[in-house]
């Protein structure tokens, strides 16, 4: 309604929407727009270098071409079942937030979308950072500076440059509401845990321990209800929701774990602690705890309240018998742990005596740059992830030969080019369908089966070059399937067949 009590006028509806975009344009500090540039420059660069590695065929059927395939088909509102690896994509890990990318996918189905999706979620986890901190501390000055030291932890950039992964959405949600949680607002609060909870099955060894934290903040019943949520939550998804998706098999992963698994463990911390004590300090583990620690230096332990939050992902990671993946900074099992230990070390500066405190946040922004030149994989850095850029010989002779393939053909293709045809309903990686190769869900199908599919596979791309992924009896199992194929092209890299004759659907 006007002033007048007439009806507003659409213009002057609009006119004033602009007015008041106007205004909170106009309140926007130095250090704000400071934070935005970064975190755009952020984006654009690392969306671009994942983008190079994959058109330099540095990503593959695994994680990204997983991803691919499936929120590709959730965005075609079918059934998300995984060629590539013969599994649904909820059958292996209950990553329902993927289904909130789907959308992207009908304005822009390409893979640069999704890696670009990525890079900003992960840059957006710098934001609650610096909320906390300009809550905190009391300025957006040295907000500005702890946001900055999140993104230059080396497990953010080392992220980025995995392939795809749903834990990109961890930073954000986790840090939102860690802060949700300072500010009392329970509302994003519960939005955030909802959220966090939809990234995968084990989201319970983040959520539980934020309910503990909150709980001891003086908000018990939230903090109880926490647990509650993220402890049932993983138990519904281990033994109801991923048995449903995959044919009644449970994805537990306790082979994970040493001593002969959970109750091997279990039993061993009792009889023997300290086999477990020399267990954790062996190997690389004791230098993943100082990577991983090193950009804060340290400073999070003065007080340890927030980034004790990420204590039960940490000694999983250690206590894991995947070499190196879950004790090493280059991978996505770290991501969080930067959020959680950058909020915790905001904490742990707010109590620190104001005087002293722009030269401890100093100390902790040198120790931040001096760990992303020596560890991170950003532009300059000493230990940068190496790939062949797009311009090599390899990689234009691969776009070559994925030129030939229709967008609909039923397709087996060479493992680093499986992700580069993911967006259709039936992909595989050789030897798979003709032999199965870790396919499917335990033992099912057994290895080396021939699945009844193989009568449908259209075209087959087999690479020139040695793969490690290629073993002798996957060659042999292509040599039977040969005589069924014409060799319609080959570059030196790579050769493609096509069926002769139609092929049975």
């Amino acid at each position: 309604m006007a002033v007048d009590g007439s009806p507003a006028r659409p213009g002057m509806a609009a006119r004033r929407r602009v007015e008041t975009l106007v205004e909170w344009l106009r309140h926007r500090t130095a250090w704000q727009w400071s934070l935005l540039g970064v975190l755009v420059a952020y984006s654009v660069v690392m969306t671009r270098m994942s983008l190079d590695a994959h058109h330099g065929l540095g990503t593959g059927a695994y994680d990204l071409g997983i991803y691919e395939q499936g929120i590709w088909l959730l965005s075609r509102f079918e059934s998300p079942f995984i060629t590539l690896r013969g599994v649904h994509l909820f059958g292996e890990h209950t990553s329902f937030i993927l289904v909130l990318l789907a959308p992207l996918y009908w304005v822009f189905p390409t893979t640069g979308a999704l890696l670009g999706a990525q890079s900003v979620a992960i840059a957006a986890g710098a934001l609650p950072v610096f909320l906390y901190a300009r809550h905190r501390l009391g300025g957006e000055g040295i907000a500005f500076l702890i946001a900055v030291v999140y993104l230059l932890h080396p497990a953010v950039s080392w992220k980025n440059m995995e392939e795809f992964h749903p834990e990109a959405f961890y930073p954000l949600l986790v840090g939102f509401a860690i802060y949700s949680a300072v500010k009392g607002r329970w509302r994003p609060y519960w939005v955030c845990v909802a959220l966090t909870l939809l990234i995968k099955e084990d989201t319970a060894l983040v959520i539980v321990p934020l309910g503990l934290w909150v709980a001891f903040r003086g908000e018990r019943s939230i903090g109880i209800y926490t647990m509650v949520a993220g402890a049932a939550y993983t138990l519904i998804a281990l033994f109801v929701v991923i048995p449903y998706f995959s044919g009644g098999n449970m994805t537990f992963h306790g082979n994970r774990l040493p001593f002969g698994g959970p109750m091997g463990l279990l039993d061993t911390a009792v009889t023997d602690p300290g086999a477990v004590v020399g267990y954790l300090l062996s190997g690389q583990r004791p230098w993943y705890l100082l990577q991983l620690t090193a950009p804060f230096a340290w400073v999070f332990l003065r007080r340890p309240g927030i980034a004790a939050i990420g204590s039960l992902v940490v000694l999983v990671n250690l206590l894991s018998t995947q070499v190196p993946y879950q004790h090493s900074v280059r991978y996505h099992y770290s991501l969080v742990l930067a959020t959680i230990l950058a909020m915790g070390t905001v904490y742990a500066l707010g109590a620190v005596e104001r005087r002293r405190r722009i030269w401890v946040a100093a100390a902790v922004g040198g120790a931040a740059m001096l760990s992303a030149f020596l560890w991170s994989t950003l532009p300059m850095a000493r230990d940068a992830r190496v790939y062949d850029p797009p311009s090599h010989p390899r990689a234009v002779a691969a776009r070559e030969t994925l030129a030939l393939i229709p967008d609909d053909a039923v397709v087996s293709a060479e493992h680093d080019l499986a992700a580069h045809l993911a967006r259709r309903r039936h992909v595989y990686f050789r030897p798979n369908p003709f032999y199965a190769s870790n396919y499917g869900t335990v033992d099912v199908p057994p290895e080396g089966t021939r699945l009844p599919i193989s009568d449908a596979v259209q075209f087959v791309i087999v690479g020139l070059e040695p793969s490690s992924w290629q073993r002798p009896e996957h060659v042999a199992a292509w040599e039977r399937e040969k005589g069924s194929f014409e060799r319609i092209f080959s570059n030196g890299w790579y050769e493609v067949y096509r069926r002769v004759g139609s092929a049975s659907r």
